[in-house]
């Protein structure tokens, strides 16, 4: 510091930093109580002394200046100017005033002046009350920290005991000496720890609360008071207790027993929403302060529920079922269910985009139904639209959500003719085009799919709005029923195609007096119980026949078909359900009166079928079984042709 005012007379000055605002004394001895300190004259009226460093915080000093005009100052010598001076710590800006719990983090304390010229080891504390003036011994109260320094610039790393809900001071002393080294940093504001993490006993739970959560944490233990609050919060946790308005269905008493703490989930914590669980040191509104974190979010554990069917024509009335695997239905006598294009409300909600379904029962405890209402319609315009099915335990305005939303999509209606195929039908190895005809068919790859008695149609076009070809695939004999799918759902037509036996063989030719033998496919094979070789060709069994022309059962004589086998194609082996394996004998044709073999006459050369029948017997015979047959055969193909030739 300067002082001014002096006579130019003065070559020597000296100074001392008495205690007190007395009279000063003579220049006397250095103590405690009259601290020495260097003065130099700088001009005729200016003097500048260097303070001491023992100089104590808080305390004000009388500055004496002493001097003379030429030789050295005595302890008598007399002083020739005053100041007062108090001591005062600086008052550096921290940077930043919060951070994570557990510490570890650094912060600055930045001097207005650079507070730290000359202390090459500052000490610091985390202190929950003002600085002290000098260095104390650290405890809960005071913390230790360690740092790193600039002339002005304090770089602070957090020590982990600074731990919410407490603030600290933060305070820097020239030395860590107990009870000397003195103050030279103190922050007007404080430094608040986040609060930490702490782990919970469950992160889910029923909806609308009621179930117990507890954690435990060493630094519960260092609460004195036992009664705790908690809030159930979907945004950051607030730094105090809330109590009234929204928050307060989600917020709860807590008990603390030593290091763990109990509470109740509030019943305002619905699903689908996430949760904070914050606790605070007490449960004053807007006061008690946040305490700990729970680790990751809370939210509501809620079963799945599927919905039959799942697609549906817009606008149009239809009974859906609602099965859960839990017993979502327990206790509930009239369930409310809403179709929303949005996520399904926590509460139930029958306005705006929000559509009562009609009637809704439960049916079981896992079991419900709705008709969906003609409200649940196609979005612009979209294609499809599909909807939550939101289910409630009621219809009232806080009726609570039961269960994950099941799905419904609707989309444009479409009908099929009650007579949709005009062909009556075609072979059982598939490969006939045909044409289904209605009204509103979608179009788009893959808009609609469709089977003949389960086996699907390939090649499926839509020519127009109310037809579309497909080719049929392989199905056993008989007559099936059609279903058209689009995303609207299902339309079936029963008896609606016939399909009959059509056979492919391979080789289709051979001599006369050759055994061949031949691949056969179809469908349908292995509904059919083959005679074994040997056994007679008109028996009731299943056989493979060479036919001159088109095979017939009806009798024309006691015994004799009307038009009977030439040859049987024997020891029939099915491979799978559409394929065979079959030994031809052109050797030795059959007699139609017997159905017995004509040893030695040969099938003569010419152009045949082979024809697979579900049983050799006669047309009389198999209407004369118990239980009565009906005979069927396969179809005539240019696949079933055999040629009997030298070549």
């Amino acid at each position: 510091m300067a002082l001014t005012g002096y006579v130019s007379t003065m070559t020597t000055v000296g100074a001392r930093l008495q205690t007190g605002t007395g009279a000063c004394a003579a220049y006397g001895t250095a103590s405690a109580s009259n601290l020495a300190a260097t003065a130099t004259k700088s001009d005729a009226n200016t003097v500048s002394v260097v303070i001491p460093s023992g100089v104590v915080l808080g305390t004000t000093y009388r500055i004496c200046i002493y001097g003379l005009a030429s030789g050295t100052l005595l302890s008598t010598s007399t002083a020739i100017g005053q100041a007062d001076y108090t001591v005062i710590a600086d008052v550096p800006v921290l940077s930043p005033l919060t951070g994570p719990a557990g510490g570890g983090n650094v912060i600055t304390a930045t001097g207005t002046a650079p507070y730290l010229t000359g202390t090459t080891t500052p000490a610091v504390l985390f202190s929950t009350a003002t600085c002290p003036a000098t260095y104390a011994t650290p405890d809960a109260t005071k913390i230790l920290a360690t740092t790193t320094r600039t002339d002005s610039v304090a770089s602070i790393t957090v020590p982990a005991g600074a731990v919410a809900p407490n603030t600290y001071y933060v305070c820097v002393y020239k030395g860590n000496t107990v009870g000397s080294s003195a103050l030279i940093g103190g922050s007007s504001t404080t430094y608040t720890p986040g609060a930490p993490e702490v782990t919970l006993s469950g992160t889910t739970g029923p909806n609308a609360g009621g179930n117990t959560l507890t954690t435990t944490a060493a630094a519960f233990g260092d609460l004195s008071a036992t009664a705790l609050g908690v809030n159930f919060s979907t945004t950051a946790c607030d730094t105090t207790y809330e109590d009234t308005g929204a928050a307060a269905t989600l917020a709860g008493p807590a008990t603390r027993s030593g290091t763990t703490v109990t509470f109740t989930v509030p019943s305002g914590v619905l699903a689908p929403a996430e949760y904070n669980v914050c606790l605070y040191n007490g449960a004053t509104d807007e006061t008690s302060a946040l305490l700990a974190v729970g680790k990751g979010k809370y939210s509501v554990t809620l079963p799945d529920v599927t919905t039959s069917p799942n697609v549906g024509a817009t606008a149009t009335a239809k009974t859906i079922t609602l099965t859960s695997a839990s017993p979502i239905l327990s206790g509930v006598t009239s369930p409310g269910v809403t179709f929303s294009v949005a996520a399904c409300p926590s509460t139930y909600t029958a306005t705006g985009s929000n559509f009562a379904g009609t009637t809704p029962k439960r049916i079981t405890d896992t079991i419900g139904s709705v008709v969906v209402p003609t409200s649940v319609v196609l979005a612009g315009g979209a294609t499809t639209t599909a909807y939550n099915v939101c289910v409630y335990n009621g219809t009232a305005a806080d009726s609570i959500l039961l269960s994950n939303a099941g799905t419904y999509t609707v989309a444009a209606q479409f009908t099929v003719d009650a007579d949709p195929i005009a062909l009556d039908g075609g072979p059982a190895q598939g490969g006939t085009l045909i044409t289904v005809t209605g009204t509103g068919f979608p179009a788009g790859a893959d808009a609609i799919t469709a089977s003949l008695g389960g086996s699907p149609l390939k090649n499926i076009k839509r020519t127009s709005s109310t037809a579309f070809t497909g080719v049929t695939t392989a199905h056993a004999p008989g007559t099936v029923a059609l279903s058209v799918t689009t995303a609207a759902g299902t339309i079936i037509r029963s008896a609606a195609f016939v399909y009959s036996y059509g056979i492919t063989v391979q080789p289709n030719t051979a001599p006369s007096d050759t055994t061949r033998d031949i691949y056969v496919t179809g469908a349908g094979f292995l509904d059919l119980d083959f005679a074994e070789a040997g056994e007679p060709s008109g028996n009731s069994e299943a056989h493979v026949y060479l036919v001159d022309g088109v095979y017939d059962a009806t009798d024309t004589t006691p015994t004799e078909k009307d038009n009977p086998p030439i040859a049987e194609c024997e020891a029939a082996l099915v491979l799978s359900d559409t394929a065979l394996l079959c030994s031809l004998n052109l050797e030795d044709k059959l007699v139609a009166a017997t159905g017995a073999q004509s040893v030695g006459a040969e099938v003569p050369e010419g152009v045949y079928t082979i024809t697979v029948v579900n049983s050799g017997l006669t047309a009389s015979a198999a209407a004369a079984a118990n239980p009565v047959v009906t005979i069927s055969s396969s179809i005539l193909t240019s696949g079933s042709t055999f040629t009997v030739a030298p070549y």
